[in-house]
């Protein structure tokens, strides 16, 4: 088949015939007959599809060998990867980048394997069993060590080792030159008799941070050398430090340094028996990677997230270290993933919950977490120590975080930023100074003048004129009517301020030119404690502890509450038969904690919901605290017990208060019963609470099911300490449901639950009905067999408002959905995968900035249209060329947040009809030739609350003012003949659309577009290729309208290839592409004529040489300084071009590789563009 057209002809008539049509033949056998579950990956026998995100040159793709003739690598834009950007070790199942610009972002790979691994032996008989023949008298005496092996450069005895080095060095005659570098090496394996070495280091300078969607997490950015044994580990690099085993002391850090761990015996004779007792020591000391902050934050209605996070000092922008957060609901800690509660991205600190975590008005959410702060540099030193003899146990931990105050980073520090900082001592809200400095004139900063305006003097105005751009000026956000400047839309590289006229005196902006100063600080404590065993009944335990916490270590001001002191000790005595399997036992127990008034802990020590538990969410604490605990349990095990605990809090003249708890469980084989209840009355300066609450649940097995009922039920009255009336801070509420579920030990598992709760708020001196709120809902888990899973999720709430006065609420519904779907039958000639998700939340509006790179190592080439030498936004492409490639784009989100119905749909379906047609004669071996593979994922937020806009995850054909965002990808490839050895055809349909909210606007994109691939095997030695595209590409923004276009484009590229043998390989071929420009967006029209040849010489073993040289002929009738002449002439000139470029690879003994690139380009009346690049490999 082969496709054939006229310069005009658009193939309208194949479009009508077969190609609109098929498409909703797609989606009628999408929707109808099978549901997916994941866009990500599936694997059908040896058909693999799957995302990757790159993170260095060099990746092991797979572990088994790839078809290489198999294999595609796809841009996120959805195109095509040149094969001469990259090298496939096809053996090795390696990925070799030749172009760095793919490095930090997330490519598709679309392959098949073959069973197994060339690079490893296979036999039925392992050869070392046979019995070797001495041909020739040996020594039987003489030793001989293990000989090297020669060609390995970099010998390193018996490790194990993985990975590569390469340099490289770019250069040209319209490009800087630049280095680059990567190493990734792995090393394990045994160092001595009884020492060994584990390692990963590489020089990436990329910050790399896993993607928080799933519950394990891989660490891209750790770098490490560890040595140990059995007794002792040393490691230096990154490493993450663990709190000892210590009440007081809580951390949880991210370092790099140097730790080492030891654990010796004291008095060990020969036999190993330790006579002295032993001791586990630990010494670490590094920099801290991570600063400690936590957030509570009240639930939204109807709102799943993100939720953004702030610093400790309430900075707004701020990068969470991967793995450190910990995220807690109603006091219940939740768990990281798509699968699971919570998804979490850590370069914008934002949370999102999913559908199995319904957030609502009333969810008490607080976050913890450790993250990046580069104010200063910060160091830390830890030492823990613990003896352990017979029944005593003795721990001193030791502690010390401080910031160098003579080396801050991000923050540039005057002498006289130095000087406030030393006279404001702990009053840190006090630490301010002026945001602006005069500067040289820079086109490549965001630049203010100083005028007068209506009356005001010294105020700042955004200019690009280099006489009187002189101001460097920092803003910061200070609250809504309390600046004087507002953040205005730009198309300048960077944010823009615009002062606005006071109102009757009163600002009426939120920011003001002003920069905060932080203060460098210093942590520290240390713990003594220990425990001992009385007897097999009964154990007494205690552990003090000393605190520095200096907020300011410039001052010496403030420093008398530096310093302070804590102490915890318990007694616990089992009754009876405690210490036998299947006996109740009576556990009295007894306690006290004493915190210093000045006593600070590092992290949260206390449990994560301490002072609501005592009513001390709106009081502060300036005394000390002192806690007395007694209990008695009649226990048997974690599973059932019963326990009474009286507990007391003293806080000097503040705060006194008495809490009686009850907690009892009891598990048996058909009943579940959990039950906690506590009374607190507190008494204070300003109130006094009676606070009453419960939490019960209770499951018993009827026949084939679970009935169950839990609620949770909280009365809180606070009272004022004067008046004795209700304060507005007293509540009530009761939460209840039922339901019905399958047993835990079913294969295929149901819930279906029904709940209610209500909410009461003071008025008028008493409790009055404030909401009302109803849950619906089922779970359900079908795995049916290893070929069939199912799973569903759904949970709907309706809120009604009874007392508009006491609640600041709206009456809401809300439903949150899941679907997933995973199929595998026709022993694997049918698979599909699917995951579907509806909800609410927030949708921020975005920003972005270009940023500079090292020549030739970014994505987007800066052109100056309009002359000025003022870099704005409209004037950055995508690069057409690697050379050009000098500036990346970094998106940053804000604070200003829309409302918006959120569906997720992703799906990946493959069908081959030869893998289930047994006879493939007649119309069944027409039928065996085809296979069909779709992937398609969507991400669609929008602001109307209509059931379409919600649930369909299909984007609307028509104009959809509601749409907020949007990210959707479709690719369907039909096969022909695919594995046919002398005649294949492809049509591949392609669809991606995207739209992003911007401070400025709205960004739309479209890509779609139809391609045919045939191949012709003519012969051994001739090879006839021919593709056929046609589509559609457009681009819209608000915040300027020389991005706009809409184009149809087609093409047609016949190639023809000559290969007499695996050395040789020369080709020609011929690209005709038409655009045009929708008329109403001025209906431009560019032709392009492209012929070229291409010639390869290949030595097994040795290396290659690729040459290729093409000539193109374009035609443009339009005005080139602009966006669509870019996208039109591809980079080019109208008139007559010219690109060409050769490489060089050649592999030198066996551990190393050299590659040589260059690549040119000329136009008319342009000099001709020159660019090369050197680069050697190393492989371990």
């Amino acid at each position: 088949m082969a496709i054939l057209r006229s310069s005009h002809c658009k193939f309208d008539f194949i479009v009508s015939l077969y190609l609109v049509p098929f498409r909703y033949i797609l989606w009628f056998a999408l929707f109808c007959a099978i549901t997916a579950e994941s866009y990500s990956q599936y694997n059908e026998n040896n058909i693999i599809v799957r995302e990757l995100f790159i993170e260095t040159d060099s990746i092991k793709i797979d572990s088994l060998s790839i078809m290489a003739s198999s294999f595609r690598l796809i841009d996120g834009s959805g195109k095509e990867v040149l094969k001469s950007n990259y090298k496939l070790d096809a053996f090795n199942g390696v990925l070799i980048l030749k172009d760095s610009s793919l490095i930090g972002k997330t490519v598709n790979l679309q392959y098949e394997t073959f069973p197994f691994s060339f690079q490893q032996p296979y036999y039925h008989k392992d050869p070392e069993l046979i019995r070797k023949t001495q041909m020739v008298f040996s020594n039987p005496f003489l030793y001989k060590g293990k000989q090297s092996n020669a060609d390995e450069i970099f010998e390193l005895g018996g490790l194990d080792k993985s990975g590569s080095i390469s340099r490289g060095i770019g250069f040209g005659n319209s490009r800087d030159m630049s280095l680059s570098s990567s190493m990734n090496l792995q090393l394990s394996g045994k160092l001595s008799e009884n020492l060994y070495v584990l390692a990963a280091i590489n020089d990436e300078n990329i910050p790399i941070q896993p993607d928080g969607n799933t519950q394990q997490l891989q660490d891209f950015d750790q770098v490490y050398i560890k040595v140990y044994n059995d007794r002792a580990k040393l490691i230096a690099g990154d490493f993450k430090l663990d709190p000892p085993n210590s009440y007081f002391m809580r951390y949880l850090k991210k370092a790099q340094g140097v730790s080492g761990q030891s654990k010796f015996y004291l008095n060990e004779n020969l036999r190993g028996d330790t006579l002295g007792g032993s001791i586990d020591m630990q010494l670490s000391g590094a920099l801290s990677r991570g600063k400690f902050a936590r957030n509570v934050v009240q639930g939204v209605e109807g709102n799943q997230g993100p939720y953004r996070l702030t610093g400790e000092e309430n900075e707004p922008y701020i990068i969470v270290l991967s793995g450190t957060e910990r995220v807690y609901i109603d006091g219940k800690l939740l768990i990281r993933g798509q699968e699971n509660d919570y998804l979490i991205n850590y370069n914008t600190a934002e949370v999102t919950f999913t559908a199995k975590q319904i957030v609502t008005k009333d969810k008490r959410i607080i976050i913890e977490f450790q993250y990046s702060d580069q104010s200063y540099a910060r160091s830390l030193v830890q030492f823990s120590n613990e003896y352990k003899k017979d029944k005593l146990t003795l721990r001193l931990n030791v502690y010390s975080e401080q910031d160098a105050k003579n080396q801050s980073l991000l923050q540039d520090l005057t002498d006289q930023d130095k000087l406030l900082l030393a006279n404001v001592g702990d009053s840190l809200d006090e630490a301010y100074a002026p945001g602006y400095r005069p500067v040289e004139f820079n086109e490549n900063e965001v630049l203010y003048k100083l005028v007068d305006s209506l009356g005001y003097d010294s105020v700042f105005v955004y200019s690009a004129n280099p006489d009187s751009a002189s101001y460097r000026v920092t803003f910061t956000n200070v609250g809504v009517g309390r600046g004087n400047y507002v953040l205005t839309s730009s198309v300048a590289n960077g944010r823009v301020y615009e002062w606005v006229k006071p109102q009757n005196g009163v600002p009426s902006g939120e920011f003001e030119p002003i920069r905060i100063l932080y203060a460098p600080k210093q942590k520290q404590m240390v713990v003594f404690g220990g425990e001992y065993i009385i007897d097999k009944r009964s154990s007494i335990s205690f552990e003090g502890a000393m605190s520095n916490n200096d907020v300011n270590t410039f001052s010496e001001r403030d420093s008398e509450d530096d310093l302070g002191y804590g102490f915890k000790s318990e007694w616990q005595q089992a009754l009876f038969e405690k210490n036998r399997k299947d006996k109740w036992a009576v556990v009295p127990r007894i306690g006290i904690e004493h915190w210093g008034k000045n006593f600070t802990e590092l992290e949260r020590v206390r449990t994560v919901e301490f002072y609501r538990d005592w009513n001390l969410r709106s009081t502060t604490l300036n005394t000390e605290q002192n806690i007395a605990r007694a209990g008695i349990g009649y226990e048997k095990n974690e599973q059932n017990f019963t326990r009474f605990t009286w507990d007391g809090f003293f806080g000097g003249a503040d705060y006194k208060a008495n809490r009686n708890e009850l907690l009892s469980k009891l598990n048996t084989k058909n009943l579940t019963l959990d039950f906690i209840g506590s009374y607190l009355n507190t008494t204070a300066i300003t109130s006094n609470s009676d606070f009453i609450r419960h939490k019960a649940f209770v499951k018993q097995r009827i026949w084939f099911f679970d009935l169950g009922y839990k609620d949770d039920r909280e009365d809180n009255q606070i009272r004022d300490a004067v008046s004795d009336t209700l304060s507005l801070g007293a509540y009530q509420f009761w939460e209840k449901e039922v339901f019905a579920s399958s047993p835990d030990s079913t294969k295929n598992g149901y819930k279906l639950f029904v709940g209610q709760r209500h909410d009461y708020r003071s008025k008028e001196n008493s409790m009055k009905l404030a909401t009302y709120a109803e849950n619906y809902g089922f779970v359900y888990d079908w795995r049916a067999n290893k070929y069939l899973k199912v799973g569903a999720r759904t949970t709907y709430r309706v809120l009604t408002i009874k007392d508009p006065s006491i609640s600041n609420n709206t009456p809401d519904d809300n439903l949150l959905s899941r679907v997933e779907y995973n199929l595998r039958m026709f022993r694997g000639g049918l698979s599909a995968n699917s995951f579907y998700e509806i909800g609410s939340g927030l949708e921020s509006k975005k920003e972005y900035v270009y940023i500079q790179v090292a020549s030739g190592q970014g994505a987007y080439t800066w052109i100056d249209y309009n002359g000025n030498g003022i870099k704005e936004l409209n004037e950055f492409e995508i690069a057409a060329f690697q050379d050009q490639a000098d500036y990346i784009r970094i998106f940053t989100t804000t604070d200003d947040y829309v409302k918006t119905y959120t569906n997720q749909f992703n799906q990946a379906l493959y069908l081959n009809a030869a893998k289930f047609i047994k006879d493939p004669t007649g119309i069944k071996a027409v039928l065996a030739a085809f296979a069909n593979q779709t992937a398609y994922r969507i991400d669609r937020k929008t602001g109307s609350k209509e059931n379409d806009a919600r649930f369909n995850p299909l984007p609307n054909a028509g104009l959809d003012t509601s749409l907020v965002s949007l990210n959707t990808s479709l690719r369907n490839t039909v096969y022909l003949n695919r594995t046919h050895p002398i005649f294949g055809v492809e049509w591949t349909y392609q669809d991606i659309k995207g739209k992003t909210l911007l401070t400025n606007g709205f960004e739309s994109r479209i890509n779609e577009s139809h391609t045919v691939r045939i191949r012709w095997n003519i012969s051994r030695l001739f090879l006839l290729e021919n593709e056929g595209k046609l589509g559609r590409k457009v681009s819209a923004a608000d915040y300027i309208s020389t991005r706009d276009y809409d184009l149809d484009y087609y093409s047609l590229g016949p190639r023809f290839t000559f290969q007499p043998g695996v050395s040789f390989r020369t080709a020609i071929y011929y690209g005709y592409t038409e655009k045009k420009n929708n008329p109403l967006n001025g209906g431009e029209l560019g032709i392009q004529h492209k012929i070229g040849s291409e010639v390869r010489f290949n030595k097994v073993g040795k290396g290659s040489i690729t040459l290729e040289m093409n000539f193109l002929q374009l035609s443009y009738d339009g005005a080139i300084e602009n966006s669509l002449a870019y996208e039109m002439l591809e980079g080019l000139q109208p008139g007559n071009n010219g690109t060409w470029q050769a490489s060089y690879q050649r592999t030198i003994g066996k551990y190393l590789q050299l590659d040589l690139s260059y690549n040119g380009r000329s136009s008319e009346e342009v000099k001709p563009i020159h660019a090369g690049t050197v680069r050697v490999r190393a492989y371990f």
